[in-house]
């Protein structure tokens, strides 16, 4: 019981010593800082915190001189950080429209070469289906009928994003045409294109092949 006793008065002693927090004087950032010193100087001590060496060897403000340079150092290393962040993000944004572009143009340009090898195919029925006309007009049915086909060809490329070139009567395009000659026109003005050799054409808007042409001279003389 005596030990219980003695128990209770300590913890009691404890709990009168409780610090309260509300009472504990906290510095203002606000306020500027103050030596140690002159708050030994205030409360009458001749030597202070420094030893009495005086304000110019007082050790606080060494302290506090190299607080405030390590203090300088973080902020500038957090900013040149917060740079090379920003750049980075920069970079990969790039990067990344930089890849949806290529993905984009191989997957326009991955039939390049098939569209290619058919377009001479559609050249040799044209001049197939023109020769007939000429030499069997009694088959002017069948004939309509591979014409027919040959319709239905071309728009089943044309879902593929291949197009015609068929520049008849407009400017001559050095980028889209390839001129092999030029000749009289009392119909078409001087320059234009008069005839078109062969088609030409372009998938998803790339050339393919240029379109060969002939080009006017203006009325004969």
């Amino acid at each position: 019981m005596l030990f219980r006793k003695r128990r209770m008065k300590q913890d009691n002693s404890q709990k009168d010593g409780d610090i309260n927090l509300d009472s504990v004087p906290f510095p203002d950032d606000k306020s500027e800082h103050r030596c140690r010193c002159h708050e030994h100087q205030e409360q009458g001590s001749d030597e202070g915190c420094c030893g009495g060496h005086g304000e110019e060897g007082c050790q606080c403000k060494g302290a506090d001189s190299d607080l405030y340079a390590k203090l300088d150092a973080v902020a500038q290393e957090n900013a040149a950080l917060r740079e090379m962040l920003v750049r980075s993000a920069a970079d990969f944004d790039n990067f990344r429209k930089r890849v949806v572009r290529e993905k984009e143009d191989a997957r326009k340009s991955a039939n390049a070469d098939f569209a290619g090898a058919l377009i001479p195919v559609l050249d040799t029925m044209a001049l197939a289906l023109d020769a007939a006309r000429k030499h069997h007009p009694e088959a002017a049915a069948v004939l309509d009928g591979i014409d027919m086909i040959m319709t239905q060809f071309k728009g089943t490329l044309k879902t593929q994003g291949v197009e015609e070139l068929n520049p008849l009567g407009a400017d001559f395009d050095p980028n889209l045409h390839e001129s092999i000659a030029q000749q009289p026109s009392a119909d078409v003005p001087e320059g234009k294109i008069a005839i078109v050799a062969r088609t030409g054409y372009t998938l998803n808007g790339r050339l393919l092949r240029p379109a060969t042409v002939i080009l006017s001279s203006g009325p004969k003389a």
